[in-house]
């Protein structure tokens, strides 16, 4: 029994304890959306005020690199940069590619190698080992996969085999490779190309770590980048089985915290996914609702940036890349091209929530079927618009992957009609950071893109194509074929057949203004 006077001890105790954890909440409490600036609730004009003190708790800076072994890859380490030089998004312009104009030549001279990692399905979505069971996330501002973390921030896939990170190599001035932290699916998207707005984009966040003690006097190098790819809803297009597998998934992690929250599952079906209906069925799979609640916003595992770097060969060695993309190119399918005898869509082998669809960490890059892309530097497109040394290294593909408008459409509601899990700010109630705008088939949607910033030199904007490297894909080689002949033939193939697909669309510049680069200010 405990004596009257250390239960008052206690009590006193306990109360400072949670006055502390309310004042550390407090002084975390700025948060960031799409809209007008409210109160603590910041609006693109004003993300540049959005603060942080602790990142393991704060909401207002969602994608937290910590490294807790790695000293330099400290989040936020030169504070808000939201309102400093060097911004993204950016209109990304084709003009830039250009031989012998004044913008930055292409350095690049091959094409961005991908391996898929030591992480199968059961990983990502029936995780018993990593800190979240389920590593699909349905964020304020946008759908994320996350490789799966321990509470270390070690990469932890004891179904897989081992701690390999998926990665990825970008060319020239990156020796070594670039590991995947997490992916996002975001509406519409945020980066322009020449003046266009795809339905959305999906954002690979890489980070990279080469030790240069010796040569360097700041310490190793430590970089982020991000490959972008556009989409865009086309009425003529089979739906993309992977994108439909991603979606079944989000809808499961959707269900899951209703069902956390005690609320009724939603009433929309989507094909081929399992249909949740808690009021007179359970769920298929068991829910342990005892491991952290699916949501990445609060707070973020760190990534043991130094592990991944000791754990990873520098590149996969033994993996034939050649092969890898002769089979899918005998396989078909890919971007807008598939078709019903493809085996991702024979409905003899059709699975719910097409679970005989293989996961590959990099599948939505196989699936667009293009090299070539845009390649600049900027800031992160969210609090705290971190730049890094030299920014964060983006490379944005050329085409976007044409998905159909019932996959745009699924992905602007799962976004629009967010819950926030429990023991997240706004437990149980609808918590998005976007703006209502219209929807692809006119249901909910939100804008979770930051609007366009100003270019600066510094962005070293360039346009990476056909005359940079030879491409393993066949529909690349028959789009660099496009005005061989022609004395102006850059503005054939870059305005008038822009991607691989021909349907008639155009990206707009005339002739006139091609070649000069004080449109770019």
């Amino acid at each position: 029994m405990i004596p009257c006077t250390s239960k008052r001890a206690l009590g006193v105790a306990t109360g400072v304890v949670l006055l502390l954890a309310v004042a550390v909440l407090a002084q975390n409490d700025d948060r960031f959306w799409y809209g007008p600036t409210n109160g603590r609730l910041y609006g693109p004009n004003d993300w540049d005020q959005v603060s942080c003190d602790n990142v393991e708790v704060c909401e207002g800076w969602p994608d937290k690199w910590l490294g807790q072994t790695s000293p330099g890859w400290d989040l936020g380490q030169l504070g808000n940069e939201c309102g400093r030089d060097l911004q993204g998004p950016l209109n990304l312009e084709r003009q830039t590619g250009i031989p012998g104009n004044r913008f930055f030549e292409c350095i690049d001279v091959h094409w961005m190698k991908y391996h898929d990692g030591a992480c199968n399905w059961k990983d990502m979505v029936d995780n018993q080992e990593s800190k979240y069971r389920n590593n699909f996330h349905i964020r304020r501002h946008a759908l994320t996969v996350a490789s799966p973390l321990g509470t270390d921030g070690v990469l932890d896939c004891p179904n897989g085999f081992g701690g390999h990170y998926p990665q990825l190599d970008y060319s020239k001035g990156y020796p070594d490779w670039w590991y995947l932290s997490h992916m996002d699916i975001k509406t519409p998207a945020e980066w322009l190309q020449d003046g266009i707005r795809y339905d959305g984009q999906i954002n690979y966040a890489q980070f990279y770590e080469r030790d240069y003690t010796t040569q360097d006097p700041n310490g190793p190098l430590k970089r982020d980048g991000t490959v972008v790819i556009f989409f865009k809803a086309y009425e003529d297009v089979l739906p993309d089985p992977f994108m439909d597998k991603m979606i079944c998934q989000f809808r499961k992690t959707e269900d899951e915290v209703r069902e956390n929250c005690g609320l009724p599952s939603v009433t929309t079906t989507y094909p081929g996914c399992w249909n949740y209906q808690r009021n007179g069925r359970r769920l298929r799979k068991t829910v342990n609702t005892t491991q952290a609640q699916p949501d990445m916003n609060h707070p973020w595992t760190s990534v043991n940036m130094t592990h991944a770097k000791l754990y990873n060969s520098g590149h996969p060695k033994d993996f034939d890349f050649d092969k890898f993309i002769e089979e899918q190119i005998a396989m078909g399918g890919g971007n807008g091209n598939w078709t019903l005898d493809h085996p991702w869509l024979d409905p003899k082998r059709h699975l719910v929530d097409y679970e005989h669809v293989p996961w590959h960490a990099y599948q939505f890059l196989v699936n667009v079927r293009t090299e070539y892309y845009f390649r600049v530097r900027t800031s992160q497109t969210v609090p705290p618009c971190q730049t890094g040394r030299d920014g964060n290294h983006y490379r944005v593909m050329k085409d976007p992957l044409r998905l159909h408008p019932r996959q745009v459409a699924e992905v602007e509601r799962l976004l629009a009609e967010r819950i926030a899990p429990v023991g997240t700010r706004n437990a149980c109630n609808r918590d998005t950071a976007g703006v209502p705008m219209p929807g692809v088939k006119g249901g909910p949607a939100v804008r979770v893109a930051r609007p366009t910033q100003r270019y600066t030199f510094h962005a070293k904007m360039t346009f990476c194509e056909c005359k940079d490297w030879p491409s393993k894909w066949p529909e690349d080689r028959e789009w660099c074929k496009i005005g061989e002949t022609n004395d102006f033939g850059d503005f054939e193939r870059y305005y008038e057949r822009p991607y691989n697909y021909d349907n008639g669309e155009k990206l707009t510049i005339n002739r006139a203004e091609m070649a000069d680069p004080t449109r770019l200010g």
